[in-house]
């Protein structure tokens, strides 16, 4: 039999039996290092934006610390430009509009779009609109 089994090695090791384990290109068995995705579809802001660069504080769902998010942004009306930041960064994000997760999006009336970006060691990030009528929520 050249199939490896906790009994049996076949062409390879015997196997350990330990459910995380792998075998790694020496031949060793390794536990592989791996980040934990979750998800939570908490509601961090409902009310209309500013046409300045404003804190997002998402600290309170993502703890104080820097990670990638993903953030769902709803409008209710019309067709703001909306942009977002990691907190600090000084610069606008240039690109494709239509690029989902870029950083900056266009939604019409009663849509949503996903913005993929970085916050800061704190968990915080900037946004801003280029409209103070629509109601958002992220």
């Amino acid at each position: 039999d050249l199939n490896a089994s906790t009994t049996r090695h076949g062409l390879l090791r015997k196997l350990d039996n330990v459910v995380t384990h792998f075998l790694n290109g020496q031949g060793g068995f390794t536990t592989p290092v791996f980040a934990q995705l979750t998800f939570d579809t908490t509601e961090v802001f409902s009310d209309n934006p500013t046409l300045a660069y404003t804190d997002l504080d998402l600290s309170g769902v993502i703890g104080a610390n820097q990670a990638l998010v993903l953030l769902r942004v709803h409008t209710s009306v019309g067709s703001p430009h909306i942009r977002f930041r990691k907190n600090g960064e000084g610069k606008d994000y240039s690109g494709m509009v239509n690029a989902q997760g870029t950083g900056i999006c266009i939604l019409a009336t009663d849509t949503f779009a996903y913005i993929l970006l970085v916050t800061d060691t704190g968990g915080i990030v900037e946004w801003k609109s280029s409209s103070v009528d629509p109601l958002f929520t992220i």
